[in-house]
């Protein structure tokens, strides 16, 4: 999808100046989106920015993409310090999680959480669905699924 190139080729020399490095992870040529362009690039660049925020210096962020004969899955991960409220491994829909009274807006990452509400309504306006994840190793990801629908 170009929307993924777009968005990591327009991010990668402010990484670079960051001293982060940021990633594409792709297994194959994604599905064509669609939808609205823009507002899919809008989640991409929200998400991309969030995670060069919340890294420390020499650290790794990475957009990737899966496409299954069901669906068409979107993230991003990055090892920072994790977004507050996820335990464990367990999936969790962003939606629960941004309502859920563990998530902290004011931890002291000089945030608002504004971005990820904007994550989670966009993703639904697009007919997808925004999951969030701690990671093994630190760090959160973000991911987009987005069921496939039959041609008509």
């Amino acid at each position: 999808m170009e929307s993924l190139v777009e968005v990591v080729t327009v991010y990668t020399p402010i990484y670079d100046l960051a001293r982060k490095k940021i990633r594409l992870n792709t297994t194959q040529r994604p599905p064509k989106f669609v939808g609205s362009r823009t507002l899919f690039q809008r989640v991409l660049t929200n998400l991309v920015d969030n995670g060069l925020k919340h890294t420390k210096t020499n650290t790794m962020v990475v957009v990737g993409s899966i496409d299954t004969p069901g669906e068409f899955l979107v993230w991003v991960s990055d090892d920072g310090q994790g977004m507050p409220g996820l335990n464990g491994s367990d999936e969790v829909l962003l939606s629960h999680l941004l309502e859920n009274e563990a998530y902290d807006l004011n931890n002291g990452t000089f945030s608002s959480g504004t971005g990820l509400r904007f994550v989670e309504r966009a993703a639904r306006q697009l007919g997808g669905v925004a999951t969030a994840t701690l990671n093994e190793i630190g760090g959160s990801t973000v991911s987009l699924r987005f069921e496939k629908r039959p041609s008509s």
